[in-house]
């Protein structure tokens, strides 16, 4: 449960031991049928995670848009409190970040594969814009901008760190941002409890394609107020948006996030 490098490498040294399964945090098993759930993990150290060893893979050929694609990781969690969110109850509404020069050696190794695209897998990197522009400045000053590169980013993020931030971003070779515009109509984000507002949206994607980075618009619809006018009315609004890829999807209330709590309390699911 929660994260998995320290339980599973423990529960891999004692997988033929049993008895010493008791002992290792963050591990959920059954015996004899029944559940037993052993003392919570606390967060990893991120300093203390080793850097992925990608030649031991069994598949190795993963495309995006047709480049050579790999994912690396600069930081964990996010701090805002978005209602349909899973992240919070992974880690808590807490950010860490591994250090910039990790992160440059591991694209360094990647590089070194024949990959083409990094896709930066960070729940919320803009959450601290001004490390991002530190990245954005030491990739290019690796030269490893030869990489194209793609992200997920909040509006918010994007429309503070404004256009120094989309600049360095551009030199450092990011390709295509994935921005969680949500949905236009004010009482459904403050429904989602979704920070960010429609004019950071319209901002971040206006910054963005000032140089010329793709970007896919992320979009919720069936939200717990919605009908067919509202519904309408968002598409209406992603119309003008000018977006590269919409990616449209129906809002999800996972288990045990806020949403999927009241969607039990209202007698959404039988």
């Amino acid at each position: 449960r929660g994260e998995g490098e320290f339980t599973f490498n423990e529960l891999i040294k004692n997988l033929n031991n049993k008895k010493e399964w008791s002992k290792i945090e963050g591990l959920s098993y059954k015996i004899n049928g029944k559940f037993v759930h052993n003392k919570p993990r606390a967060l990893a150290n991120l300093n203390k995670i080793k850097l992925p060893n990608r030649d031991f893979r069994v598949f190795d050929q993963f495309y995006i848009v047709n480049f050579k694609a790999d994912v690396a990781e600069t930081s964990r969690g996010c701090t805002c409190a978005c209602k349909f969110c899973s992240i919070t109850k992974m880690y808590g509404r807490m950010y860490r970040e591994y250090p910039i020069p990790r992160v440059i050696e591991d694209l360094k190794n990647i590089r070194r594969r024949g990959t083409q695209l990094v896709f930066f897998v960070d729940d919320n990197i803009t959450l601290n814009y001004k490390r991002f522009e530190k990245l954005c400045d030491a990739i290019k000053d690796e030269k490893l901008n030869d990489l194209k590169y793609a992200v997920q980013a909040s509006c918010r993020g994007i429309a503070w760190g404004g256009k120094n931030l989309v600049k360095k971003m551009a030199e450092a070779g990011f390709y295509l941002v994935f921005l969680g515009i949500e949905n236009p109509i004010e009482t459904n984000l403050k429904d989602l409890n979704k920070g960010s507002t429609e004019a950071e949206a319209i901002k971040a994607i206006e910054l963005l394609k000032s140089q010329n980075i793709g970007v896919v618009g992320g979009l919720i619809i069936g939200n717990p107020n919605d009908d067919e006018k509202t519904i309408k009315t968002a598409f209406d609004w992603v119309k003008k948006l000018k977006l590269d890829l919409l990616y449209a999807q129906m809002l999800q209330p996972y288990p045990k996030t806020e949403l999927g709590e009241y969607a039990v309390r209202e007698g959404y699911f039988d």
